[in-house]
């Protein structure tokens, strides 16, 4: 077979995203249901306190994510279980919504746009790195 694609190094400035899965996400199926619907948790970036510290980004603040593909805003959550320089996004969650910087609704029915993944990942990338960006402005509008 192939051998695996070599995997870049980290600069300095960028954290390595990681996505994982929750068992009741913002999916069609779970959206649909309304008793299903309460468990989706809201999306948040998880780092280590360290990381978030660093960057002056206190839990519950906006953080954008930037990646070569696209960029988010989302609020931060510090986790010490995590290691420096990762970050953890949750795939198929909404993430609030900050209109003001740049926050994205689906245009069909206004809701916030799901695959937060999608956007930042390159499917044919062996890793995906992101830069954190501070954000300023606090006025947020939770989604649902």
């Amino acid at each position: 077979g192939e051998a695996p694609a070599p995997v870049p190094r980290l600069d300095a400035y960028s954290h390595r995203l990681v996505l994982r899965r929750a068992l009741y996400d913002a999916g069609t199926l779970v959206a649909a249901s309304p008793s299903l619907a309460p468990l989706a948790a809201p999306q948040r970036l998880a780092a280590h306190p360290g990381e978030l510290a660093r960057l002056g980004v206190a839990d519950g603040s906006p953080v954008r994510v930037r990646s070569a593909r696209g960029d988010l805003v989302v609020l931060a959550e510090g986790d010490p279980g995590l290691d420096r320089g990762v970050v953890v996004l949750t795939s198929h969650l909404a993430a609030e919504v900050v209109p003001s910087l740049g926050g994205r609704r689906n245009p069909d029915d206004g809701r916030p746009r799901t695959s937060v993944g999608c956007g930042l990942v390159d499917a044919f990338a062996p890793v995906t790195d992101v830069r954190l960006e501070t954000v300023t402005d606090t006025s947020r509008e939770t989604a649902p």
